[in-house]
């Protein structure tokens, strides 16, 4: 039993670490007027596998505990956080199942239902199961390091590789659809990908990665000895915080600054002088690194802000027209939706003179959960999401993960309608629900 338990525990080290790599096997490559669909494509992931394996081991070893554990007649239930959290997972579930059987594609939703399974599994692996919270976290961060350090070279090289191992795509600031900032006088920069799908989506991961990173640092420091791993997690904190600045995400910048806005009043009113000392030089060492790279590159970064180019202006119109259409299909499909991962499909519906890249989720995870799996789906999905901020009320670091998501699922969707997005986002709140009922954590 001991055994098994801790091949369960560093499997879950090894899921945490390969998550963010998209290497995978295409069970169905789907076209929409003659150009790749990603959202009606089906695949495999080696995550997917890795993560199936450790759930089986999970459940031979929680039913292996329940055989050997003696029980009494009239024991008394015991009502905890975790047990609570699970009311709300049920009516997501429920919502999304459901909404399978109005879907205009049913082999979709049925895919993303499966995929939304996974990371409800996964939710309760990180509940349930004894690891090291310290070592998840630092396999996390290292994880994303190396994901910034790819970011980084891509943005410095203004190219990518491909390589379908690694599930790495070639991106080029030339070609049509590649995500770029382009300046006033037209150039075309590429922004950091990493190994993920999009630069919003390495952007928002970091932003999580780095509230982690600063986590373990301020907890570290407050330590004799480590020496090692205090320069991992600095040489990681660095890494990520320049890849961060070269995804030109806003909302993943806006995210960063939520995040760390909670952990600087929390220190300050729970009176932990050390913790806010460490922060404080921790934030004023990343400022000055910002400052350098924003000195280089400011016009980049004051072409996001600058709503006159044209493609800040064509992707701020995109955004807001997203709204207004997901506020069209909620009110066709209030309580049913229109089929988890059936967004862009009823979208091809409703607009069909669009091409296939046009085709993108609601900027907002909040509309796009309640589109797609309906007024059930929206209670269960918001109601465990406002559940985490109270059971997480009195810990700084917790609140300040959620504060980030918060504010990242305004203004993007790829929490949701992407399958690494969607796995990375219950991997967040299982590790936010695992922290809730610990003491020692800030």
């Amino acid at each position: 039993m001991k055994q098994l338990n801790k091949v369960i525990e560093y499997g879950l080290y090894l899921l945490i670490f390969l998550l963010p790599w998209q290497t995978r096997l295409f069970l169905k490559i789907s076209r929409l007027k003659g150009g790749y669909f990603e959202y009606g494509s089906l695949s495999l992931y080696l995550s997917d596998i890795v993560l199936v394996l450790i759930l089986i081991l999970a459940l031979i070893a929680r039913t292996q505990e329940i055989k050997n554990r003696s029980r009494t007649l009239g024991t008394k239930i015991e009502i905890t956080i975790q047990k609570i959290s699970w009311i709300f997972v049920l009516f997501l579930n429920l919502g999304a199942l459901v909404s399978i059987l109005v879907a205009p594609d049913r082999s979709v939703a049925g895919y993303r239902y499966l995929i939304l399974c996974l990371g409800m599994g996964l939710y309760w692996l990180l509940a349930s199961a004894r690891f090291d919270k310290a070592k998840a976290f630092f396999s996390l961060a290292a994880a994303l390091g190396i994901q910034a350090a790819l970011g980084i070279w891509q943005f410095l090289k203004q190219a990518s590789f491909a390589s379908k191992w690694l599930g790495l795509a070639v991106h080029r600031p030339g070609e049509l659809g590649a995500s770029v900032v382009e300046t006033y006088r037209g150039e075309r920069w590429l922004r950091a990908y990493g190994g993920l799908d999009h630069p919003n989506v390495l952007g928002g991961s970091l932003a999580v990665g780095l509230l982690v990173l600063i986590f373990l640092l301020v907890r570290r420091l407050k330590e004799k000895g480590g020496g090692w791993e205090k320069a991992s997690l600095f040489l990681f904190y660095f890494l990520s915080l320049v890849a961060l600045f070269f995804t030109f995400s806003r909302g993943a910048w806006l995210g960063l600054a939520a995040g760390g806005l909670i952990i600087l009043a929390g220190l300050f009113l729970k009176g932990d002088e050390e913790g806010e000392k460490i922060f404080l030089k921790i934030l004023i060492a990343s400022s000055l690194v910002v400052a350098l790279l924003f000195f280089r590159y400011h016009e980049l970064v004051l072409t996001r802000f600058n709503h006159d180019t044209r493609l800040e202006v064509r992707s701020n119109q995109e955004r807001l027209e997203s709204y207004q259409v997901a506020a069209r299909l909620i009110s066709g499909h209030r309580f049913g939706g229109v089929g988890i991962g059936n967004y862009t499909i009823a979208l091809s519906k409703l607009k069909p003179a669009l091409e296939a890249w046009a085709y993108q989720p609601t900027h907002n995870v909040f509309l796009l959960v309640w589109a797609e799996t309906g007024l059930l789906g929206l209670v269960g999905f918001a109601g465990l999401f406002l559940y985490s901020f109270w059971a997480a009320r009195r810990q700084v670091f917790s609140l300040a993960i959620l504060a980030a998501l918060l504010a990242m699922f305004s203004v993007d969707h790829w929490w949701w309608s992407l399958h690494y997005g969607m796995l990375f986002l219950w991997l967040v709140l299982g590790m936010v629900l695992a922290l809730t009922e610990e003491e020692n954590t800030f």
